[in-house]
């Protein structure tokens, strides 16, 4: 009695890894890179009236240039610009290269 009972286990064993193998493994899709933000490149197309109004107003590339102080003496004192950048208030010191 006993060894029908082992009998039946290992086919129901023997049974289940069958139907395990039987059944197809789902396809493994990668996950989508993550790209960090580019600049986009200039319009193919030429500027229209909005773009010349802004850059006669000191906007290029989403840039609004508002001051500027040159410095007087060159390598202790940065030069200093301010401005807009994308709509974030932006401060730009820069020492020159002598």
């Amino acid at each position: 009695m006993r060894i029908a009972w082992i009998i039946a286990a290992l086919a129901a064993m023997t049974a289940g890894v069958a139907a395990a193998q039987a059944a197809p493994a789902p396809p493994i899709v990668p996950a989508p890179a993550r790209h960090l933000p580019v600049d986009k490149p200039d319009p193919p197309y030429p500027m229209n009236y909005a773009d010349e109004a802004a850059q006669s107003l000191g906007i290029v590339h989403g840039r609004l240039d508002l001051f500027s102080f040159p410095s007087r003496q060159h390598g202790i004192v940065p030069d200093v610009k301010g401005g807009i950048d994308r709509g974030r208030p932006t401060l730009k010191l820069q020492w020159p290269v002598n």
